[in-house]
C-alpha cells in the first residue's frame, strides 16, 4: 500500500533537489533517530521519512546528486550519520527508495554502501541486513542495472556490481521494489547511539577484483574527510 504513493512522492520529491536544501539534519518522525550531514553537501543530498512503525522501523527516502567529475579514478563518497535521541529508538533503519544522479562524467561499473561506527563484530554494532533486503533477488531491494550484490565486513558494506550507470542516468535503487533493511542496533535504556552510511560510486574503468582485506584500508580512508571535498569540488573516496 505504501509502495505506490512512496514512488510517487519520491520522485516529485527528488526533482525538487536543485532547490536550496535546509540545514543538513531532519528528525526521523517519531522514530527516536536523527540523520544529519555535512553542511557542505545540502545541495546534493535529500531525505525524507516515508513512514514509521513504532516498535520496529522508520522508513526513509533519499536523494543524492554526485555531480563532480572523478578524480584519481575516483568519487567523492556521501555521507549521513544516524543519532539515537531516545531511549528505546526504533531498531530499524530502511531505506524504502533512493534517487541516484550521476552527473560525475563518467560511467559507474560499481557502488558501495558502507556502514562506519561500531568495531566490536557483534549484533551490538549497526549493519546492513541481508534477509529482509533480499539485495538483487526476486521481490527484494532492486538494483537494476547492478545484477550482483556481495555484502562483506560482518555485513557493514554492501557492494554492487555487474551493470552499468551511464553519466546522465538516473539510477533509482528500490524504488520499484523491496527496501534495504538496517539495524541501527540502538541503546535500549539512554540514548547516543550513532552510525554513519556512507555511498559512493566507482567509475567503470575502476572496477577491478579486490582482495576482502583491502576493504579496511579503503573504509579508513573513506571516513577521513570525505565531505570537505564535496563542498570544494576536491574528488576521493
Amino acid at each position: 500500500m505504501f509502495r505506490v504513493a512512496r514512488t510517487l512522492g519520491f520522485l516529485v520529491f527528488s526533482l525538487a533537489l536543485s532547490a536550496p536544501s535546509p540545514a543538513g539534519s531532519i528528525q526521523l518522525g517519531s522514530s527516536g533517530w536523527t540523520a544529519s550531514w555535512d553542511a557542505s553537501a545540502d545541495p546534493y543530498v535529500g531525505l525524507v521519512v516515508d513512514h514509521v512503525d513504532p516498535g520496529n522501523a522508520v522508513f526513509i527516502q533519499k536523494t543524492i546528486n554526485f555531480n563532480h567529475a572523478p578524480s584519481g579514478g575516483v568519487v567523492a563518497p556521501v555521507a549521513i550519520t544516524f543519532q539515537q535521541t531516545v531511549p528505546g529508538a526504533v531498531r530499524h533503519i530502511v531505506m524504502a527508495a533512493e534517487v541516484i544522479y550521476n552527473q560525475t562524467g563518467a560511467s559507474w561499473g560499481a557502488f558501495n554502501m558502507a556502514i562506519l561506527g561500531g568495531s566490536t563484530n557483534t549484533i551490538a554494532d549497526a549493519r546492513f541486513l541481508p534477509d529482509p533486503s533480499g539485495v538483487g533477488l526476486p521481490g527484494g531491494f532492486e538494483i537494476d542495472p547492478f545484477m550482483t550484490a556481495t555484502f562483506s565486513q560482518n555485513n557493514k558494506v554492501l557492494t554492487l556490481k555487474s551493470g552499468f550507470v551511464l553519466s546522465g542516468d538516473i539510477w533509482q535503487p528500490g524504488v520499484g521494489i523491496g527496501e534495504l533493511w538496517i539495524d541501527g542496533a540502538p541503546h535500549g535504556s539512554l540514548p547516543g547511539k550513532s552510525f554513519t552510511l556512507k555511498e559512493w560510486p566507482v567509475p567503470s574503468e575502476a572496477v577491478i577484483p579486490l582482495p576482502a582485506g583491502v576493504w579496511t584500508g579503503l573504509l579508513t580512508l573513506a571516513a577521513c574527510g570525505a565531505f570537505g571535498a564535496i563542498g570544494r569540488g576536491a574528488i576521493r573516496a
